[in-house]
């Protein structure tokens, strides 16, 4: 409720006209077979992807530059999954009856095959010499690399659970890791030889990784895409569907991409696929495709995008040139939730302002006349009650803001840590501005709380007993109304004993 609040407060503070859609005139078709052509990447003006047109999967590439089209497979089995760095093209290939690993040199038309296992090796990353991919010689998947200069093949992880789906840049290999519960995200440092886990539960998938920066999407709680900065060790979001409206329904994790300060992924937001992007730099949100038919699986190069686009009912690769600024997403992640934090401010002042007002009593008027008395005597309350109210509001205060932050799937918890703050910061006001104990011509009124004010006539009292911490005052009946001395203000103490002493001999 509090989020479609939040949309319609942006809706009114913001200005539609400046951020609606300004086309998609840097789109740009790469495949029109009526066949199925998948798996797309991209390195500079080449861009790779399957293509089935010849019954089997091949594997194409498509110069930007130039227009031109061909095929790098001719074998008639199964070539998938390519990844390419400069003219090196790699890909799994099941000619042999097992899947392994094959390079192809686009500069010299060179073919190499890279393993010859007898278990599958299958998708490959590749960055600079250096190809990885996952494995199963060993019964389970884990990790391995070679060196396209050097010639040596090296294992990386030797966990019996499963490593997969490893992406490679600069250094660092990164992939999907099933040792602990659930999928999380690890690392390997080429140049350390040292493994580090990046989280270590949860539902972390596809990761992917450029200049030190590490994306993923996770998939418990809110769907989400979550970054890691290598270098500083801090772990950021770059999206979260905070509305869960349709994310379920897509199996998948966003097969997020990124290259500089740009992501992309898939998004299933408005219940259908679509191409997304951030700008790290500028937290500016965008939306490539808008089409009513799924697109998906992405890969970015500089300011191209790639990806799968179903338009016209084949798996068709499209392109989009980020120099052509794409539409601005309206209400984005950050948006929503700065609208959410506003939200949660202007309630926090609400509860405040509201408590005060339900609670506003006066403390020096007769109760049953509303006259003011002739002769009253006020002593005021120490401090003590102000701060530990303050103190307490501030606290489950920042403990909402943090949860709002960290954990908006719960949105309600924190509203009701706000309006739980608001009356303690209501009662911290209301402990300091009124009077502990109060003497009128007629009676001894002890305010201990807003509900809960005795007071005994003065031709009552029977007795007064002093104390070392207290005071209390005892009728006829033997009722005992007690006053503490810690919660009455140094400066009023010595008064306020002298003036029960002296009615205690009246």
């Amino acid at each position: 409720m509090w989020i479609k609040i939040a949309y319609g407060v942006g809706l009114c503070i913001m200005v539609l006209p400046l951020f609606m859609a300004r086309g998609n005139s840097g789109e740009v078709q790469i495949t029109a077979d009526h066949f199925q052509q998948r798996d797309p990447a991209i390195f500079e003006n080449m861009v790779v992807w399957t293509d089935f047109r010849n019954g089997k999967g091949d594997i194409y590439v498509y110069n930007l530059s130039t227009g031109e089209e061909s095929r790098i497979t001719e074998d008639e089995s199964t070539q998938e999954f390519p990844a390419i760095y400069k003219d090196i093209v790699v890909w799994h290939d099941n000619r042999n009856g097992n899947w392994d690993i094959y390079m192809y040199n686009l500069t010299t038309g060179e073919e190499l095959q890279i393993t010859d296992n007898d278990g599958d090796q299958a998708f490959p990353s590749i960055y600079g010499d250096i190809v990885v991919w996952e494995d199963k010689r060993n019964g389970n998947l884990d990790i391995y690399m070679y060196n396209l200069t050097t010639s040596e093949e090296l294992q990386i992880t030797e966990d019996l659970h499963a490593q997969n789906s490893p992406v490679i840049s600069n250094n660092i290999v990164v992939w999907e890791d099933h040792r602990y519960v659930g999928t999380t995200i690890h690392g390997y440092n080429l140049s350390t030889h040292e493994e580090f886990p990046l989280t270590s539960e949860g539902s972390q998938h596809s990761p992917a990784v450029s200049d030190g920066l590490v994306i993923w999407g996770e998939t418990s709680g809110p769907w989400s895409i979550i970054g890691y900065d290598l270098s500083t060790s801090d772990k950021f979001w770059i999206f979260r569907d905070l509305r869960e409206k349709c994310q379920r329904k897509y199996y998948g994790s966003g097969d997020p991409a990124i290259h500089g300060d740009t992501v992309i992924w898939a998004d299933n937001r408005d219940c259908n696929l679509n191409i997304y992007g951030s700008t790290l730099t500028t937290h500016e949100e965008f939306q490539i495709t808008t089409d009513p038919h799924r697109q998906h699986n992405p890969a970015i190069y500089d300011n191209f995008v790639v990806w799968e686009d179903l338009r016209n009912g084949n798996a068709d690769i499209y392109g989009y040139d980020l120099r052509v600024p794409p539409s601005r997403v309206f209400l984005s992640y950050r948006t929503i939730l700065m609208l959410m934090n506003l939200s949660y401010c202007i309630l926090a002042a609400l509860s405040v302002l509201i408590t005060f007002r339900i609670g506003k009593i006066t403390t020096v008027r007769n109760q049953d006349t509303g006259e003011v008395p002739l002769r009253v005597k006020e002593f005021r309350r120490s401090n003590i009650l102000s701060i530990l109210s303050a103190a307490t509001g501030a606290f489950y205060l920042l403990l909402g803001f943090y949860m709002l932050m960290h954990l908006p799937e719960f949105f309600l918890l924190p509203l009701l840590l706000c309006l739980a703050s608001g009356f303690f910061v209501f009662n911290a006001f209301w402990f300091k501005k009124t009077p502990y104990i109060l003497i009128t011509d007629d009676k001894i009124e002890i305010i201990a709380g807003m509900a809960n004010r005795p007071e005994v006539k003065l031709s009552r009292i029977r007795e007064v007993n002093f104390y070392k911490r207290r005071i209390e005052v005892i009728i006829p009946t033997g009722w005992k109304a007690k006053i503490y001395l810690f919660l009455v203000d140094k400066r009023d103490k010595k008064d306020l004993i002298q003036v029960l002493k002296h009615l205690s001999r009246d």
